[in-house]
């Protein structure tokens, strides 16, 4: 992946949390309902659809499966909890042993440990949409106040369909060869976008005419 660290617009990801509707698994929005597919995970992120399905149990002894796909074992209750790799060990242990390109873009600590045991023939595309539909489900009942999931996946489906959300120009550089639809975006550390109750009411006014029919969004192969 070629994607560069982007900070989340917690205003819009907000406003989207409050249309969701568990019910389709779908934004309810002015236009109508919307979605994020596996098309978009593919064309935006790059990550593979197609492929052997991700299914198992979750009880595993992750000592053991550190210690085989990393060659280490982090320490559990301090640099790990449960399936969990804090990030901060990963960098002490690996900076600079990486291959370049190939763990790039991968932020959370679990993805990482994901892809340094799969490949391309392996559907990570459809696991990782099934967890943001997961975790966009947990967010958006009542009372909850905290959520997890691959919401860059989220924010950059905002801005490739609903362009008024994005940057703008500043926000955009020359894709890379063979990189997919993400990877044109800036590095963006700090976001000066519209208030969560402007964006709300943006979202219930949206019509046709703001929806980029962009010709970049079909399957990145």
């Amino acid at each position: 992946m070629d994607i560069p660290f982007i900070s989340l617009d917690l205003a819009l990801m907000t406003a989207l949390l409050e249309r969701w509707h568990p019910e389709t698994h779908s934004f309810h929005l002015g236009l109508g309902e919307w979605t994020v597919t596996l098309q978009d995970v593919e064309v935006i992120l790059g990550v593979p659809v197609d492929g052997l399905p991700i299914v198992g149990s979750t009880e595993q002894d992750w000592d053991k499966l550190c210690q085989e796909l990393l060659g280490l074992t982090p320490r559990a209750g301090v640099s790990r909890t449960g399936g969990k790799v804090k990030l901060s060990w990963l960098r002490t242990h690996f900076k600079g042993h990486l291959k370049a390109g190939r763990f790039r873009g991968f932020r959370t600590p679990l993805l990482v440990v994901l892809a340094m045991g799969l490949d391309n023939s392996t559907q990570l595309g459809s696991a990782c949409l099934a967890g943001l539909y997961h975790f966009i489900c947990h967010g958006s009942k009542k009372n909850n106040n905290d959520v997890g999931g691959c919401f860059i996946l989220l924010q950059l489906w905002a801005w490739e369909w609903f362009p008024y959300f994005a940057p703008g120009p500043v926000g955009k550089r020359v894709r890379p060869p063979d990189a997919p639809l993400g990877a044109r975006s800036l590095l963006v550390k700090t976001l000066a976008n519209p208030s969560h109750f402007a964006i709300n009411l943006t979202l219930a006014a949206l019509g046709l005419g703001d929806v980029q029919w962009a010709e970049e969004l079909v399957p990145h192969r």
